[in-house]
């Protein structure tokens, strides 16, 4: 592991764990999402407040796979080596389909050692809600990382993944 679990939202910390074992892929930042005062970041929400800010969450990782830089911005899930990443990032493409907030875009193809995908799973949201909006958010957000996290160990345990 190259990454400190106490700076990863605990929300998701389970999740990004999780998804390093996919031998594949590997996180390079990750946000549960939030739901805060709009006045006092640091502040509680109660509520009788009018009105609430939600910020998304995402999840971006990397996914191996061989890179002709002279194909961007052409990348397409076809230029992969392990043969189950276009598996892998097809369940979660299928995720935004229940969930119309979210997507799964590549963000870029570069890093400083080689070229790889970089790909982000986001949940958009974000803005100032009522209260009970922000709450109703609050609760998607959780249900999506749960459906990411049944997937991930869905696809660990059909493709004996698990180390």
């Amino acid at each position: 592991m190259n990454y400190n679990e106490s700076e990863i939202d605990a929300g998701i910390r389970d999740l990004v764990n999780l998804i390093n074992k996919i031998p594949f892929v590997k996180t390079n930042s990750s946000c549960e999402g939030h739901v805060e005062n709009p006045y006092a970041r640091e502040a509680p929400i109660t509520p009788d407040m009018d009105e609430v800010l939600i910020r998304s969450g995402g999840l971006s990782f990397y996914v191996d796979g061989q890179l002709d830089v002279s194909e961007l911005p052409k990348i397409t899930i076809d230029h992969f080596n392990h043969p189950l990443a276009e598996e892998f990032l097809s369940r979660l493409e299928k995720l935004t389909k229940k969930y119309p907030f979210t997507e799964l875009r590549l963000l870029n193809a570069y890093n400083s050692k080689e070229p790889k995908p970089d790909y982000y799973f986001r949940i958009w949201n974000d803005g100032r809600a009522p209260y009970a909006v922000g709450m109703e958010r609050k609760k998607q957000m959780g249900e999506v990382w749960t459906d990411v996290e049944k997937l991930c160990r869905d696809f660990i345990d059909e493709f004996g993944l698990g180390n």
